[in-house]
């Protein structure tokens, strides 16, 4: 599927639980969300994330099994706008150019110094874009459609 990201990390954190070590299944999946991410955490979120490696490759699993119904994307007849953070993982970043691509009408905005996180952790980024969809989509009386 066209739409699924790239599998490399998912083999090296599958493969590292599986041998027990969950630091460097973590370590991963940590550097996935961008190369170095890992060494900028803490001892205590890198100790955390250890821990939680397992269920993380177990939803990465299921991320990398989901199938997207791209004839239903082509059928989609509302405005879709799509942000992608230039911070974001690559392979985040991919997803998004091929949604945009598979949908309609969709517009992919590309948001500086944005993390994939962003708008959980970026919202001054995040809120002015959206107000500037919205705004751009109220139909002339000033109401919301």
């Amino acid at each position: 599927n066209a739409l699924r990201p790239d599998t490399e990390m998912l083999e090296r954190l599958t493969d590292a639980v599986r041998t027990g070590d969950l630091a460097r299944g973590a370590e991963e999946f940590g550097d996935s969300m961008g190369a170095g991410t890992w060494a900028t955490l803490p001892a205590p979120a890198q100790e955390q994330l250890a821990r939680q490696a397992p269920a993380l490759a177990e939803l990465a699993r299921a991320v990398a099994r989901y199938r997207v119904d791209v004839g239903a994307l082509a059928r989609t007849a509302v405005e879709v706008r799509l942000l992608r953070g230039s911070r974001s993982p690559s392979f985040t970043r991919t997803i998004a150019r091929r949604l945009a691509q598979a949908l309609p009408s969709a517009a992919l905005i590309d948001v500086e110094y944005a993390h994939h996180m962003a708008p959980a952790i970026q919202a001054t980024l995040i809120a002015p874009l959206l107000e500037m969809s919205m705004e751009a989509t109220r139909p002339p009386t000033g109401r919301p459609a």
